[in-house]
């Protein structure tokens, strides 16, 4: 009898070391980061054109801004801009004060209107955007603000970048593994950080573009496009 329990304890005894084993075998990971930036042309720009217009009344200072607004939209459109990237993004109407001797004196009626405008195929059309810009310069008292250059769609850059990180985490795991005298085994969890950031965008400010120049020279730049992976990966 005795015999018997002292075999079944030794069998329990294996098979619990056996086990745990397994379990430290199992809870071997070593976890890395891998990043990888690509570089692609832009192929699209946007910027934003604000009209803004004073007068004794607001339906005189909405006339006024309208009347701008006109222009405007007929100057891009003359560049083959469709519709659907033209959209006011802003309008406001206020009255506007001045202050004489601590007294708030009203200086008339405001109106201000925001159009963002969306040019596509730069890359394909190098003078488009700058004769653009160069067309809307001739249009006084508006203000051009910043213009943005990006990918239409980046999909390939995208996937190419994430492939490379990934080659990178696990190149990085691989020494992790050999320094330990242990075999890299597969992944078992990944998440990504994903960045993707103009270089090098030109910034255009025009208040009273009255005088702006003739020739606008506007490099698009690159786009810079990050991938940066979180893989934990198992040890043999």
């Amino acid at each position: 009898m005795r015999k018997t329990v002292i075999a079944i304890l030794l069998a329990l005894f294996v098979l619990t070391g056996c086990s745990n084993l397994t379990l430290m075998q199992r809870s071997r990971t070593v976890a890395v980061t891998g990043s990888a930036t690509l570089f692609a042309k832009a192929d699209m720009a946007t910027f934003s054109i604000s009209v803004s217009e004073i007068a004794s009344t607001t339906k005189e200072a909405q006339l006024k801004a309208n009347e701008k607004v006109a222009l405007l939209l007929e100057k891009i459109e003359s560049f083959g801009i469709e519709e659907k990237d033209i959209k006011t993004t802003n309008l406001n109407i206020y009255p506007e004060y001045t202050y004489k001797d601590n007294e708030r004196i009203l200086v008339g009626q405001r109106v201000s209107q925001t159009l963002f405008v969306t040019v596509r195929n730069i890359g394909e059309q190098s003078i488009l955007l700058s004769s653009l810009i160069d067309s809307v310069g001739e249009i006084s008292s508006i203000t051009i603000n910043s213009i943005t250059f990006s990918r239409e769609n980046s999909e390939i850059e995208k996937k190419e970048s994430r492939a490379l990180a990934m080659q990178k985490a696990a190149e990085k795991a691989a020494e992790y593994a050999a320094s330990a005298n242990l075999t890299l085994g597969k992944a078992i969890s990944i998440s990504e950080e994903a960045q993707y950031t103009n270089q090098g965008n030109p910034v255009l400010r025009a208040e009273s573009v009255a005088a702006f120049k003739a020739d606008t020279s506007l490099p698009s730049g690159e786009i810079e496009i990050s991938s940066t992976v979180y893989v934990v990966y198992q040890l043999k």
